[in-house]
């Protein structure tokens, strides 16, 4: 849902970063670079149903994408 970009879930359903300790938003996305040939990923968050589900987007235009639980 866009209307509930960057807004907060719950405390008891709030996943935090690890040092320093930051909570995620619902909705989080950023970019990233791996390995030597400097590959991009583009990693989000999003809260379904209390929970979060992660989401890895990479490839030609993010075309390909991976989620866990």
């Amino acid at each position: 849902m866009e209307e509930d970009k960057g807004k907060y879930p719950l405390t008891n359903q709030l996943h935090y970063t690890r040092n320093p300790k930051h909570p995620i938003p619902h909705n989080y996305i950023v970019e990233t670079q791996y390995g030597k040939a400097n590959h991009i990923v583009k990693c989000s968050i999003n809260y379904v149903e209390g929970k979060p589900l992660f989401k890895v987007n990479f490839g030609e235009n993010f075309a390909k994408d991976e989620f866990c639980e």
